[in-house]
């Protein structure tokens, strides 16, 4: 028979099914529609490949969650927690290990660190994206330079 899709659903070998649910998908376009100061700042420098020429989603839903940026060439997760994160770790961690089983890399910031670090921010996306900063300035065309280590590890992960 049919396996009801959710966190605990398998496809393949080992990774959870990463369907996006149809709550999921509408709860996604709910949010895309109210983003946050923090994340209109960071979208801002990730959307339209303006961040050397990887393509950033926002508000993207995977499976049962929707995470708020997604670069699905890498698969890196980037997550903007406020202060109302601070009690909910529980449910961060549970979310966090079902993405990484997923295949996802996921990376977490605050909100405080987006509105007034977000270079900081940016260069911790290039490194975990194996990307070059010092390639291309302004007025340039964004440069992609993948290291053999994000390149290795898009292709063994899973498709999210």
């Amino acid at each position: 028979g049919e396996m009801e899709r959710g966190p605990s659903r398998m496809v393949g070998s080992s990774f959870p099914d990463r369907t996006p649910s149809a709550s999921a998908r509408e709860h996604a376009k709910h949010l895309r529609r109210r983003l946050t100061p923090p994340e209109t700042t960071l979208w801002k420098q990730l959307r339209a490949k303006r961040f050397q020429g990887l393509r950033f989603r926002r508000q993207h839903p995977i499976g049962p969650y929707v995470v708020d940026f997604y670069c699905p060439d890498l698969r890196v997760v980037i997550e903007l927690d406020g202060d109302s994160h601070a009690d909910q770790a529980a449910y961060d961690d549970e979310r966090t290990a079902w993405l990484e089983g997923a295949g996802c890399t996921v990376l977490r910031f605050s909100n405080r660190q987006a509105l007034n670090e977000v270079e900081g921010v940016l260069k911790v996306i290039a490194e975990v994206c194996g990307v070059d900063l010092s390639v291309g300035g302004k007025g340039e065309e964004p440069y992609l330079h993948l290291s053999p280590a994000a390149g290795e590890r898009a292709w063994d992960a899973a498709v999210c």
